[in-house]
């Protein structure tokens, strides 16, 4: 039940905020360099997708870089938003909404060969599980590239931006990813506005 109410906080925050999300994840991420890192290390992917994408600003890159790009979220609010951000690449089929959430995706064994999550992680009560679930819809010797928060006392972030983990340690993401079956990580570190980022 605590962990449903999680979850169900997360979503009633991102459907109220989802007009005012790019505002709102560019105060986070600052000048666009993480950005920027991210998408260099999905290049050569055919499908790539973004797990929590919002109103789809990285979707927009992923579908300009790869033959698709699909984003999944579990905000019918943040997919309307994305939807219209979108609609050229959705009409040439570069581009696919789903709506579903990260602890059971909408999409199949292995259908992708690439996915990003930027900044979702945190808002997830089990974040082992979402892991586990993407390895699952990851080909065989698929890639993930996480970016969030590094650990952090920030607690007011709980409230503004409705957290649900004050970022996470090195170590804590080594352990999430080998339980999910990944089998190598590597970490880069950036400096941000709000709370230092890390990528995996």
């Amino acid at each position: 039940r605590c962990l449903e109410e999680r979850r169900a906080r997360a979503l009633d925050f991102h459907q109220k905020v989802a007009a005012s999300w790019s505002k709102m994840r560019a105060q986070l991420l600052g000048d666009g360099q993480v950005i920027k890192s991210v998408l260099g290390q999905l290049d050569g992917s055919r499908v790539v997708v973004d797990l929590g994408c919002g109103s789809g600003e990285t979707l927009a890159e992923l579908a300009a870089r790869a033959e698709k790009a699909i984003g999944v979220d579990a905000s019918s609010a943040m997919l309307a938003e994305a939807r219209a951000r979108l609609a050229d690449e959705l009409s040439r089929g570069r581009c696919e909404l789903r709506l579903g959430e990260l602890e059971h995706l909408p999409l199949r064994d292995a259908e992708a060969d690439a996915a990003v999550m930027l900044l979702v992680l945190h808002h997830v009560a089990e974040p082992p599980g979402v892991l586990g679930e993407v390895r699952r819809v990851l080909q065989p010797g698929g890639r993930l590239v996480l970016c969030d928060f590094r650990k952090h006392a920030q607690e007011w972030m709980r409230g503004e931006f409705g957290d649900q983990w004050l970022g996470f340690s090195e170590e804590e993401l080594r352990r999430f990813f080998s339980e999910a079956g990944f089998e190598r990580v590597k970490f880069y570190f950036f400096d941000a506005p709000k709370v230092p980022l890390l990528v995996a």
